[in-house]
């Protein structure tokens, strides 16, 4: 679990947990059908945008009850609007501006999971499978997976609100992206071998690499 907050806040500082619980409730309303929802309440200059997604692997009960843990989380931002949350299954993310076609950002980063260290083997079959997931996601809406025999697996998926638009030009930055912090990971452990599980997170791509 990973939760992030920035230090933006509305004018009306006393709406901001009646604009956030009513943007939850909106969402969930979406999510436990479709495993995906966007959400805008408030009026003004103090709108709140929400987005909350399901990684296709949950079943829409188990993405029910993700998103339940994403909403009691998501409030210790408060008094800040700006904040996402990351689970293993499903992330929200709130803001006071529309982001929803945003697919790369300055706070792009790569989560190094526990300190366990594998072979160079291993390395070689993270990076077939993530290249392998990755562009699965390319081609069937978003979402792929990846696996190399037994020793790796791998998930992508990118936000449902990404459209085709400029696809090529994210796509190749996507991929280098991927390259930078997966090297990023290795450098991290001893003899240039790989993390057990690492994770990617951009504005709009999410990579989960598992043993």
């Amino acid at each position: 679990m990973e939760q992030r907050c920035w230090n933006r806040t509305f004018h009306n500082a006393r709406m901001t947990a009646i604009y956030f619980t009513d943007n939850m409730e909106n969402i969930y309303k979406k999510v436990q059908f479709n495993r995906f929802g966007i959400s805008t309440t408030g009026s003004g200059p103090d709108k709140m945008y929400g987005l909350a997604q399901c990684y296709n692997y949950l079943s829409q009960v188990e993405c029910a009850l993700c998103f339940s843990r994403l909403r009691t989380i998501a409030p210790f931002c408060f008094p800040n609007i700006s904040g996402r949350v990351y689970l293993d299954g499903c992330f929200l993310r709130v803001e006071d501006y529309v982001f929803y076609k945003e697919a790369l950002g300055p706070t792009d980063h790569a989560i190094c999971g526990n300190t366990t260290r594998y072979g160079r083997a291993f390395v070689a079959s993270a990076g077939k499978v993530v290249a392998v997931a990755v562009s699965k996601a390319e081609a069937n809406g978003g979402y792929g997976e990846g696996r190399e025999s037994s020793s790796a697996y791998a998930m992508a998926s990118c936000l449902r609100t990404l459209d085709a638009v400029n696809g090529a030009r994210r796509t190749a930055k996507r991929r280098r992206w991927r390259t930078d912090h997966g090297k990023r990971c290795k450098a991290d452990g001893a003899n240039d071998v790989g993390y057990r599980a690492t994770k990617q997170l951009s504005e709009g791509a999410f990579k989960v690499l598992v043993l």
